[in-house]
């Protein structure tokens, strides 16, 4: 990436001008960049394959995910960094909850 086109403040942040060569900088960003445009993306894949690979679906790719338990009816809707939690026995949307907070994600409830 051109080195022109990130904030002063990030390079400082992140001491970058020690890996620019010929104004550019090459970078591996293995979590989220706050500010890129596709980080809001990038997070909600994130979350999405944590809640897979803790008993979750996604069905059809429409970014709504389902316990696979069929007792369990719980359901979340995630929107790039915000997601509501669809439920009516409590413990399962506990459940959901902990498989988030379990992967170190904060959670604030409105």
């Amino acid at each position: 990436m051109p080195i022109k086109d990130i904030p002063e403040e990030t390079i400082i942040e992140f001491n970058l001008r020690k890996f620019e060569s010929n104004g550019i900088v090459a970078f591996k960003v293995p979590g989220c960049m706050y500010g890129l445009k596709e980080a809001g993306l990038i997070a909600q894949k994130v979350l999405l394959r944590i809640l897979k690979e803790n008993g979750y679906s996604e069905p059809d790719n429409m970014m709504i995910v389902r316990a696979n338990d069929p007792k369990d009816n719980t359901a979340a809707v995630i929107n790039v960094d915000n997601f509501g939690i669809k439920y009516t026995d409590e413990a399962n949307a506990r459940k959901m909850l902990n498989v988030i907070e379990g992967n170190g994600y904060v959670i604030k409830v409105d």
